[in-house]
């Protein structure tokens, strides 16, 4: 999250981090639906992870993604969009940044324009969501 962010390792582990992972699934193919990516991390306290969510959704309003209303998953949430034409094909890629006590979370997913959509994104983030602690 440090070099989505732009914002130090030691900053976020000053928050309370305590561990954190990201996870690429991906088809290799460069039409349709082609990955989804997942990161959790790990607080020692509620407030470390909203601090961490506050992060993450700034950033994604920072590197030109769009916010998208989603429904409200955990105890907050922000969906963005960003459209990127390359060729003859138009990438699109759905994310939502959340926050469930001490974790905060983001699923996203990324394939050519009509293969992806933000309601497989939802899917996503309420299972993760469910598995919060």
């Amino acid at each position: 999250m440090a070099k989505a962010t732009g914002i130090s390792k030691t900053l976020f582990d000053q928050h309370g981090r305590i561990t954190g992972f990201k996870e690429t699934f991906s088809t290799g193919k460069t039409t349709g639906f082609f990955e989804i990516v997942s990161h959790a991390y790990q607080y020692k306290t509620t407030a470390g992870a909203v601090w961490d969510w506050q992060q993450s959704s700034a950033s994604d309003r920072t590197h030109g993604r769009k916010p998208t209303t989603v429904p409200k998953i955990g105890d907050h949430s922000a969906g963005f969009s960003l459209s990127q034409k390359n060729g003859s094909f138009t990438y699109v890629a759905y994310n939502i940044d959340f926050q469930r006590g001490t974790t905060d979370m983001i699923a996203a997913v990324i394939g050519v324009r009509g293969s992806v959509s933000m309601k497989q994104v939802v899917r996503y983030a309420q299972i993760m969501a469910s598995r919060a602690h």
